[in-house]
């Protein structure tokens, strides 16, 4: 799996932990649990936090806490909003060790200890303390009498990251087995953690299931991009090749090595034309793919494709921005194929301006001389046959058309 999927992942799973003690679940709807007077207070507490006016709500939190005068529930929440106050002034431990006490209170609702497992595993996560966040939550599920299809979720992503993929898959199978009618959202991140915990344990083939069913369900490029991705690595090159032309269609692909692979993909499945078009498209959006090397390989496209204006045009610009004389040489070569004797001549001479090895060296003195034999400057053309030298394979040649001219002048 790409880098990029993991951190992408990771993002997306940390906004689902995100479940602060100010979420409309955490304080709004807890009115009716709660006294008028405590609400009041944590609404204070509330808004004074969402200002970052975080030392004030700590001292009032604590002065609350100590009165003595709010039930469990109320001083829990309380202290979630403590707890909170601690992470956001960048006091990881404190924040932490609250949380911790929090859980310890067995007698809290579920969907309080839901709420505040998930804001200590999102502290966790930040911290890469995956393990740590998954004991975490595997204690409190033991202690609960009946955890929701949550608390196991959440236990099997933090297991994914902690590189305990098979525990996590057992998990995400208990949730199955709980027959749930799960709701959108839900099902999307169960889904999600299937394919993660199978891709993470190297089985391909269970993974790619997974995230098939979330592209089928889901309309999502992200999914399509790891798509892509995972049947890339599994060699399937007609699926991938699919997957990247419909994102190529959607204005999807942004990274240059995406446009990369589509092309060389493309090459394979021979889909030369379309291969062309998009370089060519790539060429023209991108500076740095301005070389001759990109020119290059497009001119290799478009003669492979029988475009001989194109490949032409193609193999011109690669010689012309190319530091040597070898897409000279080429382009010479092209020129003599087309019987163009001029063209082929002035191509090879730039090629020898720009340098080039010995060999090529004789190869482009023998293209000149044969150039300009077709013209009839036979003394031009016996010039460069005798610059040819007898330590290449091209000797033989030039000293047969020294012989010829010879005879003929």
């Amino acid at each position: 799996m790409s880098k990029d999927f993991n951190i992408c992942l990771l993002f997306l799973f940390f906004c689902y932990l995100t479940s602060s003690a100010f979420s409309e679940e955490g304080l709004s709807n807890q009115k009716k649990q709660v006294s008028s007077k405590a609400y009041e207070l944590l609404a204070s507490l509330e808004a004074s936090a969402e200002i970052n006016n975080c030392n004030e709500t700590i001292s009032s939190a604590k002065l609350a806490i100590n009165s003595l005068k709010f039930s469990e529930f109320e001083a829990a929440q309380i202290n979630n909003v403590l707890s909170y106050c601690y992470y956001l002034m960048g006091d990881n431990e404190s924040a932490v060790q609250g949380y911790k006490d929090l859980l310890e209170k067995k007698s809290l609702p579920n969907d309080f200890h839901l709420r505040t497992v998930q804001s200590l595993a999102a502290i966790l996560v930040e911290e890469k303390r995956f393990r740590e966040a998954a004991k975490e939550i595997e204690d409190l599920i033991s202690s609960l009498r009946n955890p929701s299809a949550d608390f196991f979720l959440l236990l099997a992503n933090m297991l994914i990251m902690s590189n305990q993929e098979s525990r996590a898959i057992h998990y995400l199978e208990q949730i199955e087995d709980l027959s749930l009618d799960p709701t959108e959202g839900f099902e999307e991140r169960i889904l999600l953690a299937f394919f993660y915990a199978y891709e993470k344990a190297d089985k391909d083939e269970l993974a790619v299931r997974y995230l098939q069913k979330l592209t089928e369900k889901y309309t999502s490029l992200e999914y399509l991009r790891h798509l892509s991705n995972i049947y890339g690595k599994m060699r399937r090159t007609s699926d991938q090749l699919a997957i990247l032309n419909l994102l190529y269609e959607n204005g999807a692909l942004e990274k240059p090595n995406d446009f990369e692979t589509l092309i060389h993909l493309s090459i394979e499945e021979k889909n030369l034309f379309s291969a062309g078009k998009i370089l060519q498209e790539k060429i023209n959006n991108f500076t740095a793919w301005e070389n001759s090397d990109k020119y290059n390989l497009l001119y290799q496209i478009w003669f492979a494709a029988h475009e001989t204006d194109y490949a032409r045009e193609a193999l011109e610009n690669a010689a012309r921005l190319s530091p040597k004389g070898d897409h000279y040489l080429e382009l010479a070569r092209f020129y003599a194929s087309e019987k163009n004797w001029p063209a082929c001549s002035k191509s090879a001479k730039k090629a020898i301006k720009k340098g080039l090895n010995s060999v090529a060296l004789d190869e482009a003195n023998l293209m000149i001389g044969h150039s300009l034999f077709k013209g009839n400057d036979l003394n031009g053309a016996r010039k460069h046959f005798l610059e040819i030298s007898s330590e290449t394979t091209f000797f033989d040649q030039a000293q047969s058309w020294i012989q010829y001219i010879n005879t003929i002048d």
